[in-house]
């Protein structure tokens, strides 16, 4: 998990400004929401030609010229660009950085995303306000305003150094006071403990639950089944796994709350959130996101294709058209019963990440954490046939010597606590199974919902 610092947020009058905007802009119509985004892209892609190498370069090959950009015929100029595949990025994220990138207080992050691909982005200051401002938002719909407290629920690692670092009985956690949250690795909670857990949040009550699906369906479940009911939270939110219907039903069941899921990433680029009425909406004040076929063309409704997105506010490190290698089904002009006019995206496909299961019935998500920061590491997969074993099958350059096989194996182990054993499996290549779904994590198991009931 990247830790939340108020510094990297906190820009008083962007965010007023922002804010405000997204309130009345959930109610524009479709001819605003286009002139907007056209306004916004226009300004993005002469920013592009005159300060970021690899769109320069681009550019000059299309005849795209700086001055030719305008609201006008920025979406034309836009689709010329070819779609940007994420190993482009990989290979060489210096060329995306733009020259004069320190004047919107960039911050550099590095992630393995869910495929086990690491990548290095940047945060800037435009797009962490619009991300922010987008997850506001959604905590506005589900009734929760910035204060109130909260948890964080995935599967993350907590340096025992860190300043935040609390200890109730076997339950270990981070508070931070200053956003009113807690934060808490759902990897380390089991029924031997889920009653200090019980007791940390019957202290501090947080109303939100947000995070890993996987990881609050088991919560609930954890819950449940000991009778421990004396706080339950006002709403949940999902993000960062594909939520499935099941989970949604055991978490609502077991909190009488509702769920609702969001779709982001960490190259901030574009947002989607539900409603009350479970209807995902886009945020086109955040970006341009199109849900194109194979050649690249935009599908019709009801149809299944690639997210490719479109960032409006990183001028730091601008990606146009980028292939997030996860797909959607595009949605209607029916209007939501909840009023907005945001465009409907009918449902979020990706992002579909199996847990790694061990004999004593235990599991584990979140693998990808292991991946964060190692060279040479150009594509993964694991793949689990029993419950003494895992493959990852690797796709690896030369940066990836014996020490960074060591520190990956050594950090996977310790995401298990030792209950795996890892062998590594050197590929060419990592093909899909089925087009437009591929696992990070792969199991074989016949039942695992019987072998690791969610509980």
């Amino acid at each position: 998990m990247i830790e939340f610092k108020v510094k990297d947020f906190f820009y008083p009058r962007d965010l007023f400004v922002t804010y405000l905007l997204l309130r009345r802009s959930e109610h524009w119509s479709p001819e605003r929401f286009h002139a907007y985004q056209a306004r916004k892209l226009a300004q993005l892609l002469r920013h592009c030609a005159a300060e970021v190498p690899y769109y320069r370069e681009l550019f000059s090959t299309l005849g795209l010229k700086s001055e030719a950009f305008s609201p006008d015929n920025a979406f034309a100029c836009l689709g010329k660009v070819p779609v940007l595949d994420k190993d482009v990025l990989r290979e060489n994220p210096k060329a995306f950085r733009a020259d004069n990138a320190a004047r919107f207080h960039p911050k550099e992050i590095t992630t393995s995303g869910t495929t086990g691909t690491p990548l290095t982005v940047l945060w800037d200051r435009g797009s962490n306000v619009m991300e922010f401002c987008c997850i506001q938002r959604l905590w506005r719909w589900a009734g929760i305003r910035i204060g109130h407290a909260f948890l964080d629920l995935r599967s993350c690692t907590f340096p025992e150094s860190h300043k935040n670092l609390r200890q109730h009985g076997a339950a270990v956690y981070l508070r931070n006071w200053k956003s009113n949250g807690l934060e808490f690795n759902s990897d380390r909670i089991d029924d031997d403990n889920v009653e200090d857990y019980y007791q940390v949040l019957l202290r501090h009550r947080p109303r939100l639950v947000r995070g890993h699906p996987q990881a609050i369906q088991r919560l609930a479940m954890l819950l449940q089944d000991r009778g421990l009911d004396g706080w339950r939270p006002s709403a949940v939110t999902t993000a960062s796994e594909t939520l499935y219907d099941f989970q949604r039903q055991d978490i609502e069941r077991a909190w009488g709350v509702p769920v609702m899921d969001s779709y982001g990433l960490k190259e901030h680029n574009v947002f989607i959130a539900q409603c009350r009425h479970k209807r995902y909406h886009l945020c086109p004040e955040y970006g341009v996101c199109e849900i194109v076929d194979d050649t690249g063309r935009a599908v019709s409704p009801g149809d299944e294709g690639w997210v490719v997105a479109t960032g409006l506010h990183n001028y730091a490190q601008p990606l146009l058209r980028y292939q997030t290698r996860d797909r959607a089904v595009t949605g209607g002009s029916a209007p939501c019963p909840c009023g907005r006019t945001l465009p409907i995206v009918e449902r979020i496909v990706g992002r579909i990440d199996d847990c790694l299961y061990t004999r004593d019935g235990r599991r584990y998500s979140g693998m990808h954490f292991a991946f964060f920061g190692r060279r040479g590491v150009k594509k993964a997969r694991l793949i689990q046939d029993d419950l003494d074993k895992v493959t990852v099958e690797l796709v690896a350059d030369t940066e990836f010597d014996q020490a960074e096989r060591h520190m990956l194996v050594s950090a996977m182990e310790r995401k298990v606590d030792g209950k795996l054993n890892f062998a590594l499996r050197f590929l060419d290549d990592i093909r899909q199974d089925e087009p437009g779904k591929f696992k990070f994590v792969v199991s074989h198991l016949q039942d695992r919902r019987a072998v690791a009931p969610a509980r």
